[in-house]
């Protein structure tokens, strides 16, 4: 219950926030207690944890899939993300999460490192029906990191 109160909290946060150019400021951490932190990041984006010096890097989007709004598909797709963790030892892990988890396909949506919990909460933007693939570079992902 409180995973679903602070994604949409988040979520309202992200949609709030227009620059005067058209163009979407969104700062790399949205919510953080100290315990659980969640995370908005562009591709090629990185934010270090202050309280356990883990680095999270969103690398890049490796698949979308997502059935587009607007279009009835048999499947409802998945998104897909390559992080790449740093531990405060310099330790790194190279890893991938989606906005679905199916076991059968081997997708999971969080991953573990260092005793944190890191999971993909979103992709944005959402496909549309009708409007042209999304290019690279203009996702954001919802990462929440829970120690």
């Amino acid at each position: 219950m409180l995973k679903c109160c602070v994604f949409s909290f988040l979520t309202v946060l992200m949609v709030g926030c227009k620059m005067s150019d058209g163009t979407t400021a969104i700062n790399t951490v949205q919510f953080d207690n100290g315990d659980s932190t969640v995370l908005s990041l562009k591709e090629g984006q990185a934010h270090i944890l202050p309280t356990s010096g883990v680095r999270v890097a969103l690398r890049q989007v490796l698949e979308d899939s997502r059935c587009p709004k607007g279009v009835q598909c048999v499947w409802a797709g998945v998104g897909i993300v390559e992080i790449e963790l740093t531990g405060h030892d310099g330790k790194t892990s190279l890893d991938t999460i989606s906005t679905v988890e199916v076991k059968r396909m081997g997708h999971k949506q969080s991953t573990s490192f260092a005793n944190h919990r890191i999971t993909l909460e979103a992709l944005n933007p959402y496909p549309v029906s009708g409007e042209n693939n999304i290019n690279r570079g203009v996702y954001n992902a919802l990462i929440s990191v829970v120690r």
